[in-house]
């Protein structure tokens, strides 16, 4: 969806949007406490000369990325403490019925995120949620609307996921494709529905045992997966410091396909709370993202305005100017104004490397994506009883088709050999990257 952004005016309402540049403390009752809160950047000042914000535009985008909720939710709080609001109130009106629903999907899938943790936890294993469920649930969100999310994000440690699936559709969770316990071997995720969500909501679980979003799928997961490290086992969640670190990367790995402001938002919020810069810095090296993570602090202190603690910019050597390819990509006219025509694959993996990695990241991704092990190999096509050359000559043609937009990624879920998707849900396109 081409969604145009004209002018500073524009820009300026949805920044304030994002990063709550003028309601920041009211979205966090902690965040005048700290000691970088004289560094929170004020609106920039409007004269009468300056342009009028783009409302409809600026409709149309929050839309878009499932931001109605947030700004509704900003209206209100502003109000609430004598400060003005970012929408004018026909604005606010047109949005509040996405607000609404964004609230009712979020109970339902809370619903569903819950009944699957008890099934789990029936069978004796450990669950944590990640991602928009988990910012809503301890807090980083006030209002379930606040957060629109599609799914729900569950993870189990790998020596646990034959007997997680089993559990889960024993408890009547529909799978996407059938299970085989090779997918282990392979791929990182299941994807199931829960059929007690009401008529016309779905509520779907990604079940992961491996959250390493950072790598490829082919890259031998960590054990145990980052997230474990210092979570809190009986809410189900991880530490705000493992939680920033995978969302970092998530965010890099998905800016190829499209902006996803939602996880910026996250960002924006969870980068004030950052605490323990060791544990950060800890969790971004198991996550080999120790350059995203510098990557997206520098750009969202810099370019967006965000009050990081002064230590954790100084430990994640994110101090300097923002790089050439930062501003680029990351700032506020990058993100918020609408992304050019897509310019291919490769060039998404160029992304990748030139936000997340650099060349010696360029060449690893090289060397796994051409020569897969033959174990992974053998878990990817489990009915092929070939020789390993004519399964590398498979997975070759299937890359090719997806190196010219022809076919999904071999990489990615719910594109198993053999396997149905539900026939009355189509897979998302992003699912397919590599």
């Amino acid at each position: 969806m081409a969604i145009p952004v004209k002018d500073r005016a524009t820009l300026d309402v949805l920044h304030g949007i994002v990063v709550g540049t003028d309601t920041a403390s009211v979205d966090d009752p902690q965040a005048d406490a700290g000691p970088d809160a004289d560094q929170r950047p004020e609106p920039s000042a409007r004269t009468s000369r300056d342009p009028r914000p783009d409302w409809p535009g600026i409709e149309r985008i929050l839309v878009h990325h499932g931001l109605a909720g947030l700004a509704v939710a900003r209206c209100g709080r502003a109000a609430e403490h004598g400060l003005p609001p970012p929408l004018p109130d026909p604005v606010r009106s047109t949005l509040e019925p996405h607000r609404v629903r964004a609230a009712l999907e979020a109970r339902v899938r809370l619903e569903a995120l819950h009944r699957a943790r008890r099934i789990l936890r029936d069978v004796g294993v450990p669950s944590l949620v990640f991602k928009g469920a988990a910012l809503v649930l301890d807090g980083t969100y006030r209002e379930a609307g606040e957060r629109a999310f599609e799914d729900v994000d569950l993870l189990v440690r790998p020596d646990d996921a034959e007997a997680a699936v089993r559990a889960l559709m024993a408890g009547s969770f529909r799978p996407w494709t059938p299970w085989n316990a090779e997918r282990v071997g392979w791929v990182s995720a299941f994807t199931l529905d829960d059929p007690e969500a009401p008529p016309g909501l779905d509520a779907t679980v990604d079940l992961h045992w491996s959250s390493l979003y950072g790598t490829l799928r082919l890259a031998r997961s960590a054990d145990p997966d980052p997230p474990w490290e210092g979570a809190d086992l009986e809410l189900g969640l991880p530490s705000t410091e493992a939680h920033f670190a995978l969302l970092a990367g998530h965010f890099l790995k998905h800016l190829r396909v499209i902006p996803h402001l939602r996880g910026l938002v996250d960002l924006c919020r969870l980068g004030p709370r950052l605490i323990d810069t060791d544990t950060l810095q800890s969790h971004a090296r198991l996550r080999r993202s120790e350059c995203g993570l510098t990557t997206m602090v520098r750009a969202l202190a810099r370019l967006w305005g965000v009050a990081f603690p002064t230590e954790v910019i100084t430990a994640v050597g994110a101090d300097g100017t923002p790089t050439a390819a930062e501003c680029r990509y990351l700032g506020p006219e990058a993100l918020l104004r609408a992304p050019p025509a897509p310019e291919g694959r490769l060039h998404g993996l160029v992304l990748r490397w030139r936000l997340g990695g650099g060349a010696a990241a360029a060449l690893s991704d090289i060397a796994q994506v051409a020569a897969p092990p033959e174990a992974w190999l053998r878990a990817r096509y489990p009915q092929a009883r070939v020789s390993t050359p004519v399964l590398r000559a498979r997975y070759a043609l299937a890359l090719g088709r997806w190196l010219v937009g022809s076919g999904p990624s071999p990489l990615s879920p719910n594109q198993d050999v053999g396997g149905q998707v539900r026939a009355d849900r189509d897979v998302p396109a992003a699912r397919g990257d590599a």
